[in-house]
């Protein structure tokens, strides 16, 4: 994963051994399980996954659990799930751990997780037959005992026995056939030789990368290409390959007795032994909200072929079924994306938006989730023509005299005030003080946002000449005009603390003008003239020539040198400390 979750971390705090406690059943997870990426189906179980959680549905009872590593997975970043033999599935993750799940009893099965290799361990499928449970990795095929549960050898198709990405593995015909990086290869199942390079013969039929195997009315199908945005889909009749079509919306291929169903990124194709397309599936009618557009990675039909279910990146587990189609989804946020956590009296916010390290956008448009305490809801936005640009959410802030008003800042859209899911204002150049930055484009950048003691609003207004401004609490506007906030790039979140006072962590992007501006209003917020504020060395003229300047604000470490590192967080204690975390670690003023 790419971004970093505050959820999770939090979450995988617990799995620290703290003096042989253990305090696992104190906490509780708090996974989106909204996008399902990969789907198995055992005997009494249809079993979905995205990176953290494993959600489990009884086909017999209508159940849904879930499990993560709060209750049993021994790890996050999941990356393939398998069905086994007697209602038993297998978890395998990016960094080659694999658990062995029957009855919700997790054994792990740490051997590869431990083995030295430099490169990827990354488990991209499973495959069992004849009590071997073959998982395809990064770089070569590892082999599992399924009874005895232990590794019990590894196969390497690769050329002249290197390193291959194996994205899938099928038997078929009496030969192992693995869907590589380098093409379509396959061995005799029974070869005493076959962990051996040369045993595996390369397909030369086909040109590309395979990524899809299947097997369907006695047939071998393959999908291959030099990219998914273009996949061939092609099958082996009586040793002679014929194309079935293309696609470059490509997700996944699969096959049961009478269908095959190949899945697209927004639509779902089913084949009938004639290779003719019988239905095609495009939204689904879901019994709350309606007609809905789909997002597959991977669908099925059951083993009776009675019900099509889908992993959908926006409702989870979906069983298609008349007249309304079924979400399989337990509560949770919107996503497992969390930038940052606010709370108030009524409930929790988790935005989803986010900035690199050089405050590049995400993209991620308006989105945040409210816990009230009993249940995940997805805060909705007022329809507005101007949410293109409604991006990264990513700091709030609670009104300290009216705690059920909440305002959340946004890195490209202004500043929000919200209420629960309800959003009540968007802050912008309309209807504001705050300025985007070409005065016309519509991109505000509010990196910032506190509350003072007098429910005035504070924000930070990036690369504009007036980088502060506040919202009185009677609703009147005010921007501050301190060189030292000049035309900023951009801002972490701001501290105000008990004494009202302000502190902004900057980091000026491609310069050495890093460090933190504390502001004190003398007690007349909506008067600047007679501030006072200390920032640090990189000063310009014209801070040196403001009266309000009281000086400069250094870093230092307990030696008495210079802390020169990136500002990322401040926090003020209940003793008036404050605490500044740094890229160097973290500092303390006694005496701010």
């Amino acid at each position: 994963m790419t971004k970093i979750s505050l959820l999770i971390i939090a979450v995988l705090a617990i799995l620290m051994p703290v003096q042989s406690q253990d305090f696992s059943n104190s906490w509780k997870d708090h996974f989106s399980f909204a996008s399902c990426k990969y789907l198995a189906e055992t005997d009494s179980y249809v079993i979905g996954a995205n990176e953290v959680a494993v959600v489990i549905y009884n086909k017999n009872t209508q159940v849904t659990k879930k499990m993560t590593r709060v209750n049993g997975l021994s790890d996050v970043d999941i990356t393939a799930i398998g069905a086994l033999s007697n209602d038993a599935f297998i978890v395998g993750y990016s960094n080659g751990n694999i658990d062995y799940i029957k009855d919700q009893k997790v054994t792990n099965l740490p051997e590869l997780l431990a083995k030295d290799i430099t490169g990827s361990k990354q488990i991209n499928h499973f495959n069992e037959y004849n009590n071997l449970i073959y998982c395809s990795l990064n770089f070569a095929i590892l082999v599992i005992d399924a009874k005895k549960l232990e590794v019990a050898d590894t196969y390497y198709p690769g050329d002249n026995g290197d390193f291959v990405q194996v994205n899938k593995t099928i038997v078929y015909n009496d030969r192992l056939y693995a869907a590589t990086s380098t093409g379509l290869k396959s061995a005799a199942i029974n070869d005493p030789q076959i962990a051996f390079y040369k045993s595996w013969a390369l397909e030369t039929s086909l040109s590309g990368p395979a990524y899809g195997l299947t097997v369907f009315d006695s047939k071998l199908f393959v999908t291959y290409g030099n990219s998914l945005a273009n996949i061939t889909i092609s099958y082996s009749d009586n040793a002679v390959w014929k194309e079935l079509g293309k696609t470059t919306t490509y997700k996944d291929i699969s096959s049961t007795r009478n269908s095959l169903i190949l899945t697209e990124s927004g639509e779902i194709r089913s084949f009938n032994k004639s290779l003719i397309v019988v239905s095609s599936i495009t939204t689904y009618n879901l019994e709350t909200i309606g007609l809905q557009g789909i997002s597959p990675n991977i669908s099925m039909l059951n083993k009776d072929e009675t019900a099509l279910f889908v992993a959908d990146n926006n409702f989870g587990i979906v069983k298609k079924s008349d007249p309304f189609d079924v979400s399989i989804l337990p509560n949770g946020p919107k996503s497992n994306l969390c930038f940052s956590l606010q709370a108030n009296d009524q409930g929790i916010y988790s935005l989803a938006g986010s900035t690199d390290e050089s405050f590049n956008n995400s993209d991620i448009h308006y989105q945040y989730s409210y816990f009230n305490f009993r249940d995940w809801q997805t805060g909705v936005p007022n329809a507005n023509w101007k949410q293109w640009a409604w991006r990264d959410l990513i700091q709030t802030c609670v009104d300290k005299t009216d705690p059920s008003q909440v305002y959340i800042a946004s890195w490209g859209g202004g500043a929000f005030k919200v209420n629960g899911t309800s959003m009540l204002e968007n802050y912008d150049r309309t209807n504001s003080k705050l300025v985007d930055i070409n005065n016309d484009f519509g991109y505000i950048r509010v990196g910032g946002i506190g509350s003072d003691s007098k429910g005035n609003i504070w924000m930070t207004n990036g690369y504009v000449a007036n980088g502060l401004v506040m919202k009185s609490k009677d609703n009147n506007w005010y921007s501050y005009s301190y060189g030292v906030l000049k035309n900023l790039h951009s801002t972490k979140q701001l501290l105000i603390t008990r004494d009202d006072n302000i502190w902004i962590p900057f980091t000026q992007m491609n310069t050495t003008r890093n460090g933190f501006v504390v502001i004190n209003t003398n007690k007349t917020p909506f008067d600047e003239t007679d501030d006072s504020y200390r920032g640090p060395q990189q000063m310009s003229k014209e801070d040196y020539n403001d009266p309000r300047n009281a000086g400069q604000l250094l870093l230092w470490n307990e030696e008495g040198e210079e802390h020169s590192g990136k500002i990322y967080a401040l926090a003020e204690d209940k003793n008036g400390y404050v605490w500044v975390g740094t890229e160097k670690g973290v500092l303390v003023y006694y005496k701010p």
